[in-house]
């Protein structure tokens, strides 16, 4: 039996068309039909790097195709950072840079920081690892002067290199029997001594109470207009004791004492 087509037929994109004779046509038209969207989140960003001031952190990393906002997270304790164990609450930023100031247990200590990606369906896998730190002052070096007055008072000679973007510094120490764990700033055993300190030196001068056997603890932090960086790696020298030796990246040195 013969076919004939009635009337004429009218294509509708992915939809069967019923004719009046009995046949049923599937019509298509290039491009009238999408492809549906992607279920994936984004892949982990790439290029990382950081920067850093001496009060903040910038970070940036290149875009990733689909994403719609990115997270930084850091850690100070040497993980891997997520946003469970998160030192910095940063709230997602859809571009590809962001500049943050560490919390107090973040400024002045190593950070370990990576960047995710997140689209519609979720956040995808972290960066690899990056590392930053806020400037602290470096190559502290502290000198015995001798004796300086009848009185046995001792004199010490800190001097430490220039931190990028400082307009002055603090000098902060403790003393004891044995040091104690050093300064730390607005610690009930720590003393702020003659601050802000605009040169790269300071000289101390020991109390005639002190006895020789006693330790001081140094350690120093720069300041700009942003406010007051992390302290130093931290300095111990004996009164009337000899050179201690290195201590972090820092040499002391204490010669002579209290007769």
């Amino acid at each position: 039996m013969k076919s004939e087509a009635l009337g004429t037929c009218r294509c509708i994109p992915a939809i069967a068309v019923f004719l009046a004779c009995g046949f049923i046509m599937s019509c298509s038209v290039p491009g009238g039909s999408s492809s549906p969207s992607s279920s994936s989140v984004p892949s982990a960003p790439t290029g990382v790097t950081v920067s850093s001031t001496i009060t903040t952190i910038t970070v940036s990393w290149n875009a990733v195709a689909g994403a719609t906002s990115y997270t930084v997270y850091d850690t100070v304790d040497g993980t891997t950072p997520s946003a469970t164990n998160n030192n910095d609450s940063n709230s997602p930023t859809t571009g590809t840079t962001i500049t943050y100031t560490p919390n107090s247990n973040g400024i002045g200590v190593p950070l370990n920081i990576l960047v995710t990606a997140t689209n519609s369906n979720g956040e995808g896998p972290g960066s690899s690892t990056a590392t930053g730190q806020t400037l602290v002052p470096t190559n502290v070096v502290a000198t015995s002067l001798g004796f300086v007055s009848a009185k046995d008072a001792n004199q010490i000679s800190i001097t430490w290199s220039a931190v990028t973007g400082a307009t002055s510094y603090n000098v902060y120490h403790t003393w004891g029997a044995t040091g104690g764990s050093g300064p730390t700033k607005g610690g009930s055993t720590t003393y702020e001594t003659s601050s802000p300190i605009t040169s790269t030196s300071y000289t101390f001068t020991v109390g005639t109470t002190v006895l020789s056997a006693d330790y001081f603890e140094f350690a120093v932090s720069a300041v700009n207009t942003a406010g007051e960086g992390g302290l130093s790696s931290i300095q111990k020298v004996q009164v009337g004791g000899s050179a201690l030796g290195n201590v972090g990246s820092v040499t002391v040195q204490k010669i002579g004492g209290k007769r």
